[in-house]
């Protein structure tokens, strides 16, 4: 694998002396404490750090992104970064009591500006479904130096679908 940033460079070298899975093994069996992901969590905090001090130190984007995972799981993926490079900076994964309004997702826009320095955020993006709108009028109210805007791969996609209804083509 090639990686242009030495950070990024550590960080796969983590992931690859990793011990190897079977592709069988289902992902609800993979385990999320003991020595191996604790050793690995460790090693990969270890090799953002030098990242997670330019962000501290520079303006950055906070994107967040949420998807289902293969169990139907609802999660929420937030990521930082600059032109420097990006890191993931976690995920939270939506139970039955958390509601998908435009109050909760700002809040939870916001604890990820919190964890990257709250006065460092100049930029949240996201994808553009009306309750990420919502939240992102009131990111902006509440934190007026905040731009958000909408990622660019999501719309393209809303875009082809577009043109893939149009019978000539």
């Amino acid at each position: 694998v090639r990686v242009g940033h030495e950070v990024g460079t550590a960080i796969v070298q983590a992931g690859d002396t990793a011990a190897p899975r079977s592709a069988t093994h289902c992902v609800a069996s993979v385990p999320t404490a003991g020595p191996l992901p604790d050793e690995t969590t460790t090693r990969l905090r270890a090799a953002e750090e030098p990242l997670r001090k330019v962000i501290r130190a520079d303006k950055c984007t906070v994107v967040v992104d949420s998807w289902d995972d293969i169990t139907r799981n609802h999660l929420v993926n937030v990521l930082a970064g600059t032109a420097k490079g990006m890191f993931f900076m976690g995920t939270k994964q939506l139970g039955s009591d958390d509601h998908e309004d435009a109050e909760s997702v700002a809040k939870l826009i916001m604890q990820g500006m919190q964890a990257a320095g709250m006065l460092n955020v100049v930029q949240v993006c996201s994808d553009t479904c009306s309750v990420m709108k919502a939240a992102w009028r009131i990111v902006e109210k509440k934190c007026p130096w905040v731009t958000a805007t909408c990622c660019g791969p999501p719309v393209l996609s809303l875009k082809l679908k577009d043109l893939a209804k149009i019978p000539a083509i």
